[in-house]
């Protein structure tokens, strides 16, 4: 069974989903096992084990738990994308672990997370324990207390290591599906604040622009008799704004900005919703010249299917050479819709 079996079966939400998927991943291959062991740094080795996951130690449950070849434990892995930390994090899972052998907790955050989450780890750590050393290196950071280790990485560096490491194409591949996991996981989630987003006026200018572009769209297409919007208004929600119109007298769509399409494919702000009782698959007529599936996204809204089709904006033109591209998209699907309509009568 792949990853995606093991894991769909499961029916997981994100991070339970990620610590499963890591655990299969880790048992398939020692090689990738021992990946844990380098984030922990050469004070920290020895002969694998096996690998279990949200074993209880106490007040410590960790996500995985890696254990040596003599049945001891050794490592505790907490695999996290937005969830806070516990209570008993880091200081009863370090407790936990053996202080009679090198032994590690390892800590895989999103990237934009580590600092603000490294610096209460040590916080925490210091209440407890004698703290040593400190070092990064190779996209890792290390904290020695005696003969235990506490370290950081992202999931994109760790996930390239277990890639790099893997011993066979298949392995690769269950990697890979991880990475594709971990990144839903790291898109739906508050990273913490940056200075520079809050002070950055050209934030909110450039989504006013974008908001703004949509009317002038609408109006090109009505100069061109595409669209008409008599009865038909804007609509706004938490996550896009935009506005209904009709196309040649025949169907309803809605242009807009939105958030959610444009987060989960980075493919553009400027997306074309169409309410459809099909599938994604229904729209590959028209035509892969123009979209790839993969590029659609899908969402459910008052229990109907929705389609986002991508409106590609053009960089470095001016504003009215822009308004007339997107138009021109707009219009290509417009009337392919009106084919495969006419087609399918």
């Amino acid at each position: 069974m792949s990853l995606v079996g093991h894991i769909v079966t499961q029916n997981l939400p994100p991070e339970p989903a990620a610590t499963q998927s890591l655990a299969y991943v880790l048992r398939s291959a020692s090689e990738l096992a021992g990946c844990l062991t380098d984030l922990l740094g050469p004070s920290v080795g020895f002969k694998l084990g096996h690998v279990e996951s949200e074993l209880r130690f106490g007040d410590a449950q960790p996500d995985l738990t890696i254990f040596d070849s003599d049945g001891r434990h050794r490592i505790f892995v907490e695999n996290k994308f937005w969830a806070g930390l516990t209570d008993a994090q880091p200081v009863q899972y370090l407790q936990a672990l053996p202080d009679d052998l090198p032994s590690g907790l390892v800590f895989i955050l999103p990237e934009q997370r580590i600092p603000t989450v490294w610096k209460e780890l040590k916080r925490r750590s210091g209440g407890a324990f004698e703290v040593g050393n400190e070092s990064s290196s190779d996209r890792v950071t290390r904290l020695q207390m005696g003969t235990r280790t506490m370290s950081a990485t992202s999931w994109r560096h760790f996930l390239r290591m277990l890639e790099q490491a893997s011993p066979s194409d298949a392995l690769r591949s269950d990697v890979l599906q991880l990475a594709g996991l971990a990144r839903f996981g790291e898109s739906h989630g508050f990273p913490p604040l940056r200075g520079e987003e809050l002070s950055d006026v050209g934030i909110p200018r450039r989504m006013i622009n974008y908001c703004n572009l949509v009317e002038d769209i609408v109006k090109e297409l009505r100069s061109r008799r595409v669209a008409r919007i008599r009865g038909l208004l804007p609509t706004h929600s938490w996550s896009d704004t935009g506005r209904y119109f009709s196309v040649f007298n025949k169907f309803g769509l809605w242009l807009g900005v939105a958030l959610m399409p444009w987060q989960d494919t980075g493919i553009s702000p400027m997306w074309l919703r169409v309410h459809s009782p099909g599938k994604k698959s229904d729209y590959s007529k028209l035509g892969e010249h123009y979209f790839r599936l993969e590029d659609f996204f899908e969402d459910i809204q008052a229990g109907k299917s929705v389609t986002y089709l991508p409106i590609r904006l053009q960089r470095g033109v001016e504003r009215d050479k822009l308004i007339r591209d997107a138009a021109d998209q707009v219009q290509r699907i417009a009337e392919k819709l009106r084919e495969i309509s006419r087609s399918t009568g």
